[in-house]
């Protein structure tokens, strides 16, 4: 985390000489992105991938996983524990305070200080699945990000198993150790009547692994077609698999393995989404966790509700606003106090702002064009109201085959374009379609808009021929997704 930032603000202060941006958005724990941001007088963006490291008055101390505790005794308990955190973060400091010297920055005295000398920090998590607490000054939740990795469409998966319900199980695509808790996971779910999925994240093959007919094993899949479908998960606990099986409205039984895994468990038990049991549990006592998610409908209605509410916050594009605002400020002049230069909206754009935003897409171009001169990046608006954009006026006023780089690309284009032929460059109404049924999923999973109006929302022209688009793009219908969920 500490020990390349020297190395990391240099490849930023490079990158930004070579081709001038507007704001530089970086990992929380890549350090070295913000020193260079700050040395090139840049407001500078965090992002959290998970629930806030951060202390606030009132949140449990982070990383065992415990639950909210009021009154003394929780003040006493959190206090020690931040204070371990505190002190194990202060051990990259000597790594920080030459590479803020060689930079010509001011010193710090811990590492936490580079957030809070950010211009904005979001929280890629969601503000219902986390505990009630004050956010820290400059602090927003913008939500989760929820697309399935590229490397996980490689493989299908059948899912021929009747009535029965469908379980499925991931403990992650990194090295935990967790070859025996996948066998005793899979032992239990061979005594359940259940039709279940076990995805192994590439780490192992299937043939490591000996099953009952009713547990299919394969290397990896992509989660979100089979969360339209599952009962519940089995789940290590990582922030991504916890978010995306509730976004499904997925009820879970979490084995966390290390790192914030405990933390994730906690609040989806917390929220009465899941429970938690330990990396050592019997396949008895995994069995018996599932039958109670599986059996006692408060789990699915818990889950079912932070869905909804998961699904509402991502629909403010909340990246997508607060970045596009922080790029129209511009870069500060550099030993400015870069944190001064921005100031987070604390909620959805109003009637003013959607009246800016209309002004600036029925300008004539010349607006459009002087600010991407400025580096103002309007294309970012194809995220937020794909249904009402100009093509030409959003892509330098081009035809259709303009192109996009990769880089424009958010996590679900990605997911679309990476690995495939032609990968440098897309065409721009490509790029603009695929957004366009990409938000039309979502419209027709998680709400009960008619089809027609999410057609009109999203840019199609009727009901007929998103459905038509729709099908050659998901393999099923809108009506047909709708049915299935």
């Amino acid at each position: 985390m500490c020990g390349p930032a020297h190395g990391v603000a240099r490849d930023v202060m490079a990158c930004h000489a070579r081709d001038p941006v507007d704001v530089v958005v970086g990992c929380a724990l890549v350090f070295g992105a913000l020193l260079g941001a700050e040395r090139c007088g840049l407001p500078s963006v965090v992002l959290f991938p998970n629930v806030d490291l951060r202390w606030a008055p009132g949140r449990p101390g982070f990383g065992p996983g415990l639950l909210p505790l009021e009154g003394e005794e929780g003040e006493a308990r959190d206090a020690e524990i931040w204070e371990a955190a505190r002190l194990a973060f202060a051990a990259g400091q000597p790594a920080l305070d030459p590479a803020r010297q060689e930079l010509g920055l001011p010193a710090t005295s811990h590492p936490w200080e580079e957030w809070d000398r950010a211009s904005l920090v979001l929280l890629l998590t969601s503000r219902h699945f986390d505990y009630p607490y004050a956010l820290p000054e400059r602090t927003l939740f913008a939500g989760p990000v929820l697309d399935d990795p590229v490397w996980s469409e490689t493989t299908s998966w059948s899912s021929s198993g009747g009535d029965r319900p469908l379980v499925l199980v991931s403990l992650g695509s990194s090295f935990q150790d967790q070859l025996d808790v996948y066998r005793r996971s899979i032992a239990a779910l061979g005594e359940l009547d259940v039709q279940a999925i076990v995805t192994l994240g590439g780490m192992f093959e299937p043939s490591d692994f000996e099953a009952a007919e009713n547990v299919e094993i394969v290397a990896t899949a992509p989660h979100a077609p089979i969360l339209q479908r599952a009962a519940a998960m089995v789940t290590h606990g990582g922030h991504g698999s916890v978010l995306k099986a509730l976004a499904a409205g997925v009820p879970v039984v979490c084995l966390p393995l290390g790192r914030d895994q405990a933390e994730n468990g906690a609040r989806a038990s917390w929220h009465g989404a899941g429970l938690v049991l330990d990396r050592e549990a019997s396949s008895a006592e995994i069995e018996a966790a599932l039958t109670r998610v599986l059996a006692e409908p408060d789990f699915a209605a818990a889950a079912g509700d932070l869905a909804t509410k998961i699904h509402a916050e991502i629909s403010e594009g909340i990246v997508v606003r607060e970045l596009e605002r922080i790029s129209a400020v511009g870069a500060c002049e550099e030993g400015s106090a870069v944190r001064r230069c921005w100031v987070p909206s604390q909620s959805t754009p109003g009637e003013e702002d959607a009246a800016v935003d209309a002004d600036r897409l029925a300008g004539d171009g010349r607006r459009i064009g002087a600010r991407q001169e400025r580096g103002e990046p309007p294309y970012l608006r194809v995220h937020t109201r794909p249904g009402q954009i100009a093509l030409t006026r959003i892509f330098l006023g081009a035809s259709s085959s303009a192109s996009v780089p990769v880089r424009w690309i958010t996590p679900a284009l990605a997911a679309a374009y990476a690995g495939r032929a032609g990968v440098g460059r897309r065409p721009a109404i490509e790029y603009l379609n695929r957004w366009r049924l990409l938000k039309a999923h979502q419209l027709a999973r998680y709400t009960a808009v008619s089809i027609e109006q999410i057609a009109g929302q999203v840019g199609f022209s009727s009901a007929q021929i998103l459905t038509r688009a729709f099908k050659n793009a998901f393999g099923y219908t809108p009506s047909g997704l709708r049915r299935a969920s």
